[in-house]
């Protein structure tokens, strides 16, 4: 509730949410109520290797187009990418890279639905998506059909943005079926 109050009442310069890769579709609702707020954004897609491990990747650049949000891979335990991250978000802010306008509506829902591909043609940082996100800042609501349209949304883009790839490993249910 505090940071939600504070990112209200302020702007910050830039949001940075740390999101852990495996669990990508658990953080999605957040990172679409946060574009909500027009705020420029970077998203550090962290546990990088854990993600690979599992078979998890993400597409960042279909990520960044859908939503105009740009992510890079981290891995807080050895490093990896946490270099890329600063100059990310130096970027994002100097050029105000505003994300796109993300609203919870039939239309991007449609957009979601009947761009497989990834020919969204909606721009970021264009003035409509700036005039949008101004009256999503004084409109943030928690109604439950809100909620649901952002649950939606994050799922739609998870479905999008995130490639699972059967691992080789061997899951410990199956070994114990071998007995």
């Amino acid at each position: 509730r505090i940071a939600l109050d504070y990112l209200r009442s302020e702007t910050p310069d830039v949001i940075v949410q740390v999101i852990e890769t495996p669990n990508l579709e658990r953080n999605l609702p957040l990172t679409v109520e946060l574009a909500e707020l027009g705020v420029p954004m970077v998203i550090a897609l962290n546990m990088a290797d854990e993600a690979q491990r599992t078979g998890v990747a993400v597409d960042c650049a279909r990520l960044r187009e859908l939503t105009g949000i740009r992510a890079t891979l981290t891995n807080g335990r050895s490093g990896q990418g946490v270099r890329d991250l600063l100059p990310l978000i130096v970027q994002v802010h100097q050029a105000r890279l505003a994300p796109r306008a993300l609203r919870h509506d039939e239309t991007f829902t449609a957009l979601l639905r009947s761009d497989p591909d990834g020919a969204a043609h909606v721009q970021a940082g264009d003035p409509s998506t700036a005039r949008a996100a101004e009256s999503s800042r004084a409109e943030l609501s928690f109604d439950p059909a809100t909620s649901e349209a952002r649950l939606a949304l994050a799922d739609g883009l998870a479905r999008l943005v995130l490639k699972r790839q059967p691992t080789r490993a061997r899951e410990w249910t199956s070994a114990l079926d071998s007995f």
